[in-house]
Order: C-alpha cells, then structure tokens, then sequence
C-alpha cells in the first residue's frame, strides 16, 4: 500500500510541478526508429516532458527520467536527437512497455514495494534492471559502426555522430544485416541460434535483434 501511495503522489506531484511545460509527441523519424526496439507499441500517444522537474530527485539528483502511463519526464532539453538522450528515450519506453503489460496498479505497487527493499531508487530493483539490461544489450558500438559504414559520410568531429551512427543502424543498418559492433554479426547471430520462431524469415533482422536483446537480459537475470 506504501507503494502504491508513494507511486501516485509522485505522479500527481510531477504532473503539478511540470504543469507550464509542454508536453511534446515523438516525431515521425524517431518513432520509425524505435519501432524497430518497440514493435506494436503505439508511439503516438507517447508524450515527453523536457527539462522537468523530478520526484525522485528529493532523493536521487542523478535520475534524469520518470515514466507514468504514456508520459516521460526528463530532466534533458533534448533526448530525440542526442545520443545520449535516446538512451534514456530507450530506457523510459522499456517501463511503458512494462506498465502496458502488467496495468498501471500492478506496476505501481510492484515498483513501489521494489523501492522499499532496495531502500530507494536502484538499479538492482527488476523493473529498472530489465530497462537497463535492455539498453546495456542492445548490440550496437557507434564508434566501430562510423569507422565500419559511415567512415566516409561522417566525421568524429560532428557533436551528434553517435546519434547519427544509431539513426542509421535503425533507419537503414538493421534492415541490412549490417555488422553493428567488433563482436556482433546479426547475418551470423541467425545461423546460430537454435530457438529462432520458425515462423520467423531468415532475414528479418529487427526480430532477430530483439531476439538477442531479450537473451541477453535474460542471462543477465540469472547473474
């Protein structure tokens, strides 16, 4: 019950404090991209809160993120366009998905009961390991895929380059079969793998990398 209160005070909170910001959409090309992360999930009705004011940071002035229902609170100017940013878009969506899946109340007092055994925010709680564990293994290194495909095209000394690495790799890359980091070949990750959905083309790259990004996780869980 602490939990869940806690939950939905910060929600109201957050909503109140925040109430002159502009909630903005996902633009059409970001959205495009993290179909490829999110397939099914209805990014249009996805809003985002920028340099916001946060709860948790009465406790925690490092979280730069807070999710209820379909609005994302960030402390960021920008997280569509920046790499950095998109990570945490990434991270945030991961607990939209988790709060679609088990139904606001569900999610509210597992996370808040979560809180109370960790004794705060950590990201040893399972609903924030699964969205960092998602993040952490997605099988992308942008410095070898610049050096790989866009050596040519883009250069180290544009600020956004990682970004424009990971647009790429999303946008086009994936679609491929592109090689994405010095030790992941998707083309390769298929051949191998043994529980692939034999309903599933052989060259439907995007399932195969979500494919490797829940085995991934999986394995970290055990750890």
């Amino acid at each position: 019950m602490a939990g869940i209160l806690g939950f939905y005070t910060s929600k109201g909170l957050v909503k109140i404090v925040n109430i002159r910001k502009v909630a903005r959409k996902i633009s059409p090309d970001t959205a495009a991209r993290l179909k490829v992360l999110f397939p099914g999930m209805p990014l249009d009705s996805v809003t985002i809160i920028y340099n916001a004011w946060l709860p948790a940071h009465i406790f925690n002035k490092a979280i730069e993120g807070m999710t209820f229902h379909n609005t994302i609170y960030v402390t960021r100017y920008h997280i569509q366009h920046n790499y950095a940013g998109f990570i945490l878009l990434i991270h945030e969506l991961v607990h939209i998905k988790q709060i679609r899946e088990s139904g606001e109340i569900a999610f509210a007092c597992n996370y808040g009961m979560q809180l109370l055994s960790y004794g705060g925010y950590s990201s040893k709680m399972p609903l924030e390991n699964e969205a960092y564990a998602f993040v952490a293994h997605i099988p992308f290194d942008p410095l070898y895929y610049r050096i790989r495909h866009l050596q040519h095209q883009v250069s180290s000394a544009d600020p956004d380059w990682e970004m424009t690495a990971m647009a790429h790799f999303l946008d086009q890359g994936i679609y491929l079969g592109l090689q994405s980091s010095n030790d992941f070949n998707i083309k390769s990750y298929i051949d191998k793998i043994r529980d692939f959905p034999d309903t599933i083309h052989p060259v439907d790259y995007p399932a195969a990398l979500l494919h490797c990004i829940k085995h991934a996780s999986n394995e970290r869980k055990k750890d």
